[in-house]
């Protein structure tokens, strides 16, 4: 939906100064196999769940289901889940007076409702995790409709990173290494080897990666860095491309921890004749910037890798 992100900042001495953003939000999701929800004539609660003054309501439901209803403060309602890789998100609605407070292992949020149903997403790493609602206030309260889905979205952890882009289909796209991977490393050793690495576009950052290996052979430079990095499993990580680098750094505030310094890219060009340069971004303050640069420059690198 809508929503509008004012930011207020107040100094010592009391000045005060304020900006808004309007931004539309569009979820794409997609059902997975391992479906969870209440629905039916059945007046047990669903297989897996345990409750403390909880009950079936067939009378009250989202979408024709019936609900997990409460009328006891400070009940709750708790259930867990191995999650996978395909099962990224869980997500519920809430009806009823007063609060909820929905737990996944031990991280806190308070859900306030109204008599309206509220839908509620929250992302989850893959692994076991607990999934704990804790009723605080009297009147009735309802949980309906909760499910795990596939629902990928940048900015989410997944797969050794975070993701960073995401292409048409929602479920294809690269991510980026959480950090770093040096705050200083040069591209290569001299100016005089042709690499070939020419491919300026999004997935391009592969075979830029491995035609700059080939060409230059083992030693310390950023695709090199890069080819041999390792996370959680992952080996397939890349020196992205110029217009990778566009998308890490319009989603550099959610994908965190960069640098105003200059990152470089995968990207050859031919300065001169015999002379080869090759591509770095600045991440400044106002806008990115790209430079011709020369190979033995340090510059700092942010590897990528596609699924």
């Amino acid at each position: 939906g809508a929503h509008i992100i004012k930011a207020v900042a107040i100094s010592n001495s009391g000045n005060k100064g304020e900006d808004v953003v309007s931004i539309t939000v569009k979820n794409t999701f997609t059902e997975c196999a391992n479906f969870e929800t209440f629905n039916g004539s059945s007046t047990e609660l669903p297989k897996g769940w345990q409750a403390e003054g909880w009950y079936i309501d067939e009378t009250m439901g989202y979408d024709d289901n019936y609900s997990l209803a409460c009328e006891t403060p400070k009940a709750w309602a708790l259930t867990a889940k191995t999650v996978s890789e395909n099962i990224t998100a869980i997500e519920f609605y809430l009806k009823g007076d007063g609060t909820v407070s929905f737990f996944v292992d031990d991280k806190e949020v308070t859900c306030r409702q109204s008599q309206e149903w509220q839908r509620y997403i929250f992302y989850v790493n893959e692994g076991t995790h607990q999934f704990k609602w804790v009723y605080n206030l009297g009147g009735k309260m309802n949980i309906d409709a909760v499910s795990f889905k596939k629902s990928l979205a940048v900015g989410m952890p997944y797969q050794g990173g975070i993701i960073a882009y995401l292409d048409e289909t929602n479920e294809h796209g690269f991510i980026a290494a959480s950090e770093d991977q040096s705050s200083g490393i040069i591209w290569a050793k001299n100016n005089e080897t042709e690499t070939s690495a020419l491919d300026k576009m999004i997935g391009g950052g592969k075979s830029n990666t491995e035609k700059i290996i080939a060409a230059l052979g083992e030693g310390s430079y950023a695709a090199q860095l890069c080819n041999d990095l390792i996370i959680d499993g992952y080996d397939d990580w890349y020196l992205p491309t110029d217009c990778e680098i566009d998308e890490l750094y319009i989603n550099r505030i959610i994908i965190g921890n960069f640098s105003s310094a200059s990152y470089w890219s995968s990207l050859e060009y031919v300065a001169g004749k015999d002379i080869f340069r090759t591509m770095s971004m600045k991440f400044d303050e106002l806008g990115m910037k790209a430079y011709g640069d020369e190979r033995e420059w340090n510059h700092r690198v942010r590897a990528i890798r596609y699924f």
